[in-house]
């Protein structure tokens, strides 16, 4: 009996041990503040097979987000590249404002600290151990890990320890997934982030390069400038018709919806779509395709205004009305032809020259 007591009391004392071990090895918020501030980056830790297990552990005094991805050329993560700036602004924004070196108490009450860490598979064999121990089979991920010391009355201490933040599409517009990210960190942490965007330089310097370029040319051929371009009326008529033509043929509609440019048949055959119908749908070319003709009959109507009636030749004059009447006929056909296509309803027709 009194052997088997000791071997009990030599247990408890292993396990004990083992658990203060642990414990001990779980870095605290002061710690890895002052990692970050030792790697010169005070935004983002960066993860390794040493430090992983000693930052994602059982006793957290921190949120804690983790951003695995894959930057490697020949791995192909196109998300990956988007999203990473995404990151580190959100990371590098909520460094700026709290002052993550000194543990400053957020401005909204909730003093616990927020990290950011990344693991990059294609940067070195030492982090493909935490892409392991994630049993992971595509990048990018997003983890949160919410504080271990939580008291139950927390508006976090319902939240899963583990939290996958996922990405369905390989061309995401980066200020929505920058909203999307900030108020998903607002929910998880109950701490709301201002975004600080990084100064774009080159931006500066060459929108000033551009800008006394533009007032050189200016200053210098000011009378020219100011008689041929800014005071002719036919530039101004060019340019206003120009913009009536991005504006009516579906530029703003196809930048907003970022439509397709054409459709293939879905079963693999080779017949190819230039039109779609209905008025929320539209292609590309379709889009092309009608701001040529609506080109070519702006040109054709401002011809035969302006310049028909210059020709004194009688002859001549009526072959090029007759002409360009014809022209102007046959594009206004096509035109309401390609309404029908996206309206099939309308009832009426110019020149019934083809179905779409």
């Amino acid at each position: 009996m009194k052997f088997i007591s000791n071997k009990l009391v030599f247990f408890f004392v292993f396990v004990l041990i083992t658990f203060l071990i642990q414990d001990a090895n779980c870095f605290k918020s002061e710690q890895i503040s002052k990692i970050l501030k030792k790697n010169g980056n005070p935004s983002i830790l960066k993860l390794s097979s040493r430090n992983y297990k000693n930052i994602i552990c059982e006793d957290r005094d921190y949120h804690l987000f983790v951003y695995l991805t894959a930057t490697n050329p020949q791995i192909n993560c196109v998300t990956c590249f988007q999203f990473q700036p995404i990151y580190e602004i959100l990371a590098s924004s909520y460094s700026k404002e709290n002052n993550i070196n000194s543990i400053k108490d957020s401005q909204n009450g909730d003093e616990t600290p927020i990290f950011f860490a990344i693991a990059d598979f294609g940067v070195s064999q030492n982090q493909r151990e935490i892409f392991q121990s994630y049993k992971i089979t595509s990048v990018p991920k997003l983890y949160y890990y919410s504080p271990t010391n939580v008291t139950k009355n927390d508006l976090i201490a319902d939240v899963h320890d583990e939290y996958v933040f996922s990405f369905s599409s390989s061309t995401i517009d980066k200020d929505e997934v920058l909203g999307d990210f900030r108020n998903w960190i607002y929910e998880t942490t109950n701490q709301r982030i201002k975004i600080y965007k990084p100064i774009n330089y080159s931006n500066i310097f060459l929108t000033s390069v551009i800008s006394i370029i533009i007032v050189f040319i200016f200053k210098t051929f000011y009378s020219t400038i100011l008689n041929k371009v800014l005071l002719n009326k036919n530039v101004w008529s060019s340019f206003s018709i120009l913009l009536i033509i991005l504006f009516i043929s579906g530029y703003m509609f196809n930048t907003i919806r970022n439509v397709p440019y054409l459709k293939i048949d879905p079963n693999g055959g080779s017949a190819v779509e230039y039109f779609v119908s209905g008025q929320q749908q539209q292609l590309g070319i379709e889009t092309q395709i009608v701001s040529m003709l609506y080109a070519v009959l702006s040109v054709s109507v401002v011809v035969l205004i302006k310049s028909v009636p210059q020709i004194y030749n009688a002859k001549v004059n009526y072959v090029t009305t007759l002409f360009f009447v014809s022209l102007i006929l046959l594009l206004a056909s096509s035109l309401v032809c390609i309404f029908h296509k996206k309206s099939p309803g309308y009832p009426y027709y110019l020149l019934h020259i083809f179905d779409l």
